[in-house]
């Protein structure tokens, strides 16, 4: 198995990878910050006066 991941350059750890479900407040949160990110269109605001 060994053999085959350094052919295929990947981590033998990541064969036996389970990613843990989301529950579903997280899933909501997330959710939420995605659709604040989009309706903003922007990641940040520049500021041209700050006194």
């Amino acid at each position: 198995m060994s053999e085959l991941c350094r052919v295929f350059e990947i981590s033998c750890s990541s064969l036996y990878y389970k990613p843990i479900p989301k529950s579903v407040e997280k899933q909501a949160q997330i959710q939420l910050i995605e659709q604040a990110f989009s309706e903003s269109h922007s990641t940040f605001t520049i500021y041209d006066d700050l006194s």
